[in-house]
C-alpha cells in the first residue's frame, strides 16, 4: 500500500471522528442534560442483597458511578453476549462465525470490565478445491476507578491472536485516563488516553508453510505504545441505537508502525434483554511483520518471481444477535 493510500485512510478516520464530535456538539446544544431521576440516583430499599443486577439503576455500566448519590451498596454485575454470521458464495465460498461476551462488575467507585471475542472464518476456493480456516481471538481486561463524575483512572491489558494478520500473540499493557465528554440520556461519548508496553510475536512459520518457503523469520517486536480510544452511543429512539468506536495505537519505538480499529453498529431492540444488530468493522494494522513481508515480496517481484501482496486493511460486515442480563 502506498503512502498516499495510507494518508487517505487516516484522513477518512480523522474526518469520521471530527464529524461525529461536531454532530454531538450540535445535539448537545439542542438537547440539554436533565438531572438524574430518582430511579437512577436513589438506591432501592428492596435491593439489600450483597450482589445485584442493579436494574433500578438503569444502564449503570455505561454511567460513571459518581453520578449516583448515594453509591449503591451491592456488588453490581452485567453480562452481555452476542453472535454474528456473514457469508459469501461463488468462486470463493466463505462463512464467518463470531461470538463475544462482556462481563462488567462494580463495587462503589471501582469497576472491572472483561471482554472476550472469537471469530472463525472458513473459505473454500471452488476452482482449486482448496479450503482454508483462519481464527481470531481477543481478550481485554480493564479496571476503572472514578475520580470525578466525568473522569476515571484506568489500567488494563489486551491480548490478540489473529491468523488473518499473522499475529501469534500481541499483548498490550496500559494505564491512563477516561473522560466522559458527553453523558446525556441520548448521547454518550467517552475518550481514553493511555500509555503502555506491547509485546508481539508473529506467524513467520505460517508464511513459509503456505507459499514462500525461504521467507526469513521476523523477530519478536517489543515497544512502548500510546493508545487512544473514542466511543459513541446515540439513542435514536427507545428501540434503535447507533454506536461507533475508534481505537488508535502508535508504536513509539518506530512511529511508522500503528493500528486503527473502527466499528460502526446499529442495534434494534426486540425485547427487554434481546436485540439484533448489523455492524461494519475496519481493521488497519501496519507493523514490522507487514513491512518485512512486503519488502520480501517486492524483492521477488524485482527478480521476476511470482509474488502476491500483503494487505494492511481488513473489513467485515456482519448481522447478529445480542442478549444481556
Amino acid at each position: 500500500m502506498s503512502n498516499e493510500e495510507i494518508k487517505l485512510r487516516l484522513k477518512c478516520v480523522k474526518s469520521s471522528m471530527g464529524i461525529t464530535l461536531m454532530l454531538l456538539a450540535m445535539g448537545e446544544y439542542c438537547y440539554s442534560q436533565p438531572p438524574p431521576s430518582d430511579s437512577d440516583t436513589k438506591q432501592s430499599s428492596a435491593d439489600d442483597s450483597w450482589i445485584s443486577r442493579g436494574e433500578y439503576l438503569g444502564k449503570w455500566w455505561r454511567i460513571n458511578p459518581m453520578k449516583y448519590q448515594p453509591l449503591p451498596n451491592p456488588l453490581l454485575y452485567h453480562l452481555e453476549g452476542g453472535y454474528s454470521y456473514s457469508e459469501a458464495s461463488g468462486n470463493l465460498n466463505t462463512e464467518v462465525h463470531t461470538g463475544n461476551a462482556t462481563l462488567t462488575l462494580r463495587k462503589n467507585l471501582f469497576t472491572s470490565t472483561s471482554k472476550y471475542r472469537i471469530s472463525n472464518r472458513n473459505t473454500n476456493v471452488s476452482l482449486l478445491r482448496q479450503s482454508t480456516n483462519t481464527k481470531e481471538q481477543f481478550f481485554g481486561q480493564r479496571f476503572h476507578f472514578a475520580l470525578m463524575d466525568n473522569l476515571s483512572i484506568i489500567a488494563g491489558a489486551m491480548w490478540e491472536k489473529s491468523s488473518t494478520k499473522y499475529l501469534e500473540d500481541r499483548w498490550i499493557y496500559y494505564g491512563g485516563l477516561k473522560w466522559n465528554l458527553f453523558d446525556t440520556p441520548k448521547y454518550k461519548v467517552n475518550l481514553i488516553g493511555s500509555y503502555g508496553k506491547t509485546e508481539t510475536t508473529f506467524m513467520s512459520k505460517r508464511i513459509r508453510e503456505k507459499v514462500y518457503f525461504n521467507f526469513p523469520s521476523v523477530e519478536d517486536y517489543n515497544s512502548s505504545i500510546a493508545f487512544f480510544h473514542q466511543d459513541l452511543s446515540w439513542k435514536i429512539n427507545d428501540n434503535v441505537t447507533f454506536s461507533e468506536s475508534v481505537g488508535y495505537g502508535l508504536f513509539l519505538e518506530d512511529s511508522e508502525y500503528y493500528f486503527v480499529k473502527t466499528n460502526f453498529k446499529l442495534d434494534f431492540k426486540i425485547a427487554k434483554n434481546f436485540s439484533i444488530f448489523t455492524s461494519y468493522d475496519i481493521d488497519y494494522d501496519y507493523n514490522l511483520f507487514v513491512k518485512s513481508v512486503q519488502d520480501y515480496l517486492d524483492a521477488r517481484s524485482a527478480a521476476g518471481l511470482r509474488s502476491g501482496e500483503m494487505e494492511t486493511t481488513d473489513t467485515k460486515i456482519s448481522v447478529g444477535i445480542k442478549f444481556n442480563f
